[in-house]
């Protein structure tokens, strides 16, 4: 399970940090940084080589970023969501801090075995990643958190003679049958049938604009469509939805009545 939890979360780290958005972001943190040369690059390096060193800095900070929160939502989906971000910062953390120390080693020569280098780099680069990642994925777990508020009236459910309203908010191209809608990062990711895209909203929004008994919710940070899922299988307390273009999403122990309700499982298990 958990070799499947890694390749799922790459393939959706390889999406996010692809998408034009998150490439101009971290291409202008880069180019900040290496203008500021915090760390002593300024010292150390010619502005080209800071560029290039600062690219590969945060480039490896996106990786790990992106992949240590995507990869406990498929390894650990029913964990509590009280240890999620902590949980989500400290596998941040290490991989960037395992990512620098080796950046550091190729770029300045120095490796964890110089006295007291390894301490400092607990400290500073350790440190100063988790406290960020901490902060940015309890904003997120705030800010996707399920809202009581209704729908608002601009935007009221599909009916079944025309499409889903969320699919007018997708490029032309992308616009087919919905098969899926997670969370990522600061945006929902819509999947059809054309491909994928990216919406700045949240999920209780993008659910709302789906047509009415097309699919369900399975999990805190996803939504399936009923005439996607292929396979449903129980795994312990929860279970695991494969959908027809062979990505498979958890669903968690809250959502499992509502599965069997839908026929996706049998109602005789427990």
């Amino acid at each position: 399970m958990n070799g499947k939890a890694v390749q799922t979360a790459l393939r959706e780290t390889q999406r996010a940090l692809l998408s034009r958005h998150a490439l101009a972001v971290m291409a202008g943190l880069s180019v900040i940084l290496a203008i500021v040369g915090p760390y002593e690059t300024h010292a150390l390096l010619t502005p080209l080589q800071r560029l290039g060193y600062w690219l590969l800095a945060v480039g490896l900070s996106g990786v790990a970023g992106t992949f240590a929160p995507a990869f406990l939502t498929h390894a650990v989906p029913n964990l509590s969501p009280r240890l999620r971000a902590p949980a989500a910062a400290a596998g941040t953390a290490t991989l960037v801090l395992c990512g620098v120390l080796v950046l550091n080693g190729v770029v300045f020569g120095t490796w964890p075995g110089a006295p007291g280098y390894l301490r400092l780099m607990l400290l500073t680069v350790g440190g100063v990643s988790f406290i960020l990642s901490l902060v940015l994925f309890y904003y997120e777990e705030t800010r996707h958190a399920p809202s009581p508020e209704a729908p608002s009236p601009e935007a009221p459910p599909a009916t079944e003679s025309s499409p889903p309203r969320l699919l007018s908010r997708l490029a032309e191209d992308q616009r087919g049958e919905l098969v899926s809608i997670s969370v990522r990062d600061h945006y929902v990711e819509v999947t059809t049938t054309q491909g994928t895209g990216q919406l700045l909203m949240r999920l209780s929004d993008a659910m709302a604009e789906t047509a009415r008994g097309e699919g369900l919710q399975v999990h805190r940070s996803h939504w399936v469509s009923r005439a996607h899922v292929t396979c449903a299988r129980r795994d312990g307390a929860r279970a695991c939805l494969t959908l027809s273009d062979g990505r498979e999403i958890p669903a968690s122990r809250t959502y499992l009545p509502a599965l069997k309700e839908a026929g996706l499982l049998p109602a005789t298990h427990g």
